[in-house]
C-alpha cells in the first residue's frame, strides 16, 4: 500500500506528472501480452438505452471488416450523415448530446472500435491499432453505402478520423475535431511530456506480469467515490457534467479489457497525424477547452494552424470533455459550422 502511495503522491505532486519522454519509442518486436483467460471474457454489460432520450437506431447492426473482425454501429434520424468517433475506452453514450440534437436533421451513425463495446477483438493482436481502426471506418461507410459524410471526432478519434479522411478524401465534406490530437497524447498531456515514463514504467510491467496488471487495471478502474472525483475533475468540468456521464465514462474504462487500451494507447504514442493534416482539403472546425488538461488549447491551436481550411473555437470553462461539459454552446457552434458550409 505504501509503494502505491508513493507513486500517487508522485504523480500528482504540485498537480503535475514528474516523469519523462522517451524521444524514440520503438514498436513492439513480440506479441502482444494478453490477459488470463478469465480476464479476457469479461464482456460490457448493456449500456443505457436511448430510450431515455427519446431515440432509437432505425438501423443496428454487425458487419465484418476486412479482417473479419465483427464491427457494431447504429444508424439514426434521415439526412445527410454525421459520422461520430468516440475516444479510446469510451463509449457511443459520450455522444448522446449530439446524438440527441442533430438526429432531427441529419442522419447519425455512431459505432464502437474493435475490442470496444458490442465490437469484436481482432484475431491478431497487431491490428490493435489506429490504423485499423480507420480501416474499419473506411469498410463502414462503404458497408452503408455513404456517399457524403461528415465527420466528429473526440480525443483519440481525432488521430483516427485525420487518417480516414485521406482514405475517402472524395466523401468527407468537412470534419470536426473536439479536444483530440493527431500525435502522442502525452507529449503535452499535463502540459508536460513526463507522462511517457508512466506509460514506459506501465508497458514493462505489462510485458513481465500481464495477468497481475490486468487484474490490478481492473480493480483500480471500478466505479467507486475516488474514481469519481478524480475524472470529474480531470476529463471533466466538475461543475457543468452529469454525474450519470462521468459515472458511464469510468464504467467503460472498467470494462475494457488492459490488453486492448494498452495496444492501442502505445500505437497512439507512435501514431503521427502531423503530416496527415497538411494533406487535408476539406473544412474544418477545431474546438477546444480552456480548462482541458489531457489535450491543452495549444496542441488545438497548432492543428488549426496545420490544416489548409480551418477555424477555432474555444469553451472557456470547457474540459477535455467539453462537449458533454457544455452541448448547447458546442452543438450550436456545430450547426453553425454545417450551416457556413452548406451541409444541411
Amino acid at each position: 500500500m505504501l509503494q502505491w502511495d508513493g507513486m500517487w503522491r508522485e504523480i500528482f505532486k504540485n498537480n503535475k506528472i514528474t516523469v519523462t519522454y522517451n524521444l524514440n519509442p520503438t514498436p513492439p518486436q513480440k506479441p502482444l501480452k494478453k490477459e488470463p483467460k478469465e480476464m479476457e471474457d469479461l464482456k460490457p454489460v448493456m449500456i443505457a438505452s436511448k430510450k431515455e432520450e427519446g431515440l432509437e437506431p432505425h438501423t443496428k447492426g454487425v458487419f465484418q471488416s476486412r479482417d473479419k473482425t465483427s464491427i457494431y454501429y447504429e444508424v439514426y434520424g434521415e439526412g445527410k450523415s454525421l459520422l461520430m468517433c468516440y475516444g479510446l475506452v469510451c463509449r457511443r453514450e459520450h455522444w448522446r448530446h449530439q446524438l440527441a440534437y442533430f438526429a432531427k436533421k441529419y442522419k447519425v451513425i455512431l459505432f464502437d472500435y474493435r475490442g470496444h463495446s458490442f465490437s469484436g477483438r481482432p484475431a491478431n493482436d497487431r491490428h490493435l491499432t489506429l490504423e485499423w481502426c480507420a480501416n474499419d471506418i473506411q469498410d463502414l461507410l462503404n458497408y452503408l453505402k455513404v456517399t457524403e459524410v461528415v465527420g466528429l471526432g473526440h480525443s483519440m478519434g481525432v488521430g483516427i478520423l485525420t487518417r480516414v479522411v485521406l482514405l475517402e478524401k472524395l466523401k468527407f465534406k468537412a470534419i470536426i475535431f473536439i479536444c483530440g490530437t493527431v500525435n502522442n497524447p502525452f507529449e503535452q498531456m499535463f502540459y508536460s511530456d513526463r507522462m511517457n515514463r508512466v506509460h514506459r514504467l506501465t508497458t514493462m510491467l505489462f510485458d513481465l506480469m500481464p495477468g497481475t496488471v490486468s487484474t490490478l487495471w481492473h480493480r483500480f478502474t471500478k466505479n467507486n467515490l475516488f474514481n469519481f472525483i478524480l475524472t470529474s475533475h480531470l476529463g471533466f468540468n466538475a461543475e457543468k457534467s452529469h454525474e450519470k456521464d462521468v459515472n458511464s465514462y469510468i464504467e467503460g474504462v472498467n470494462q475494457i479489457p488492459f490488453s486492448i487500451f494498452h495496444a492501442l494507447i502505445d500505437d497512439y504514442t507512435r501514431f503521427d497525424g502531423k503530416g496527415y493534416l497538411k494533406q487535408i482539403e476539406c473544412p474544418a472546425l477545431v474546438i477546444a477547452g480552456d480548462k482541458d488538461v489531457i489535450t491543452p488549447t495549444p496542441v488545438q491551436e497548432e492543428m488549426a494552424a496545420s490544416l489548409a481550411e480551418a477555424e477555432m473555437h474555444f469553451i472557456p470553462e470547457g474540459s477535455h470533455n467539453t462537449h458533454i461539459d457544455f452541448p448547447e454552446e458546442v452543438n450550436g457552434k456545430i450547426e453553425m459550422f454545417l450551416e457556413k458550409i452548406g451541409y444541411r
